[in-house]
């Protein structure tokens, strides 16, 4: 993620949040504005049903006549999928913006809920992102 400002008369915060498959822009007046990035891990998928047991033969139509087989028995559900983990976020913020720190809001937790490892935020020079 990088953060400048966009320097005027009503100065403006650019922000490019980019992830592993997309990239996103905003524009944002920090008098009012904010945004919120999430980096969180989802939940566990759910587990999958348990098959049905199959029917049990026929008995043979000999004398005596042969007995039938059981039933199978039903499978059990698949247990739930593992939540997933939190995201990294890495924050590159021009100085300039560093008054407006407080506009922005990062997460990153697990599908558990636990807390990832605290966000990397370093003070650099960030030119003009468009």
């Amino acid at each position: 993620m990088w953060v400048t400002v966009k320097s005027g008369e009503h100065p403006l915060l650019q922000v490019r949040v980019a992830g592993s498959k997309r990239q996103q822009l905003f524009l944002i007046d920090p008098q009012g504005g904010s945004l919120a990035v999430d980096a969180n891990g989802g939940p566990g998928g759910v587990g999958g049903s348990g098959g049905r047991g199959g029917h049990g033969g026929r008995g043979g139509s000999g004398s005596p006549p042969g007995f039938s087989g059981q039933d199978g028995r039903n499978g059990f559900d698949g247990l739930a999928g593992a939540p997933g983990a939190a995201g990294t976020i890495q924050v590159s913020m021009d100085p300039s913006a560093q008054a407006f720190a407080d506009r922005i809001h990062l997460s990153n937790k697990g599908g558990n809920g636990a807390a990832g490892k605290s966000p990397l935020v370093q003070i650099e020079p960030v030119p003009p992102l468009w």
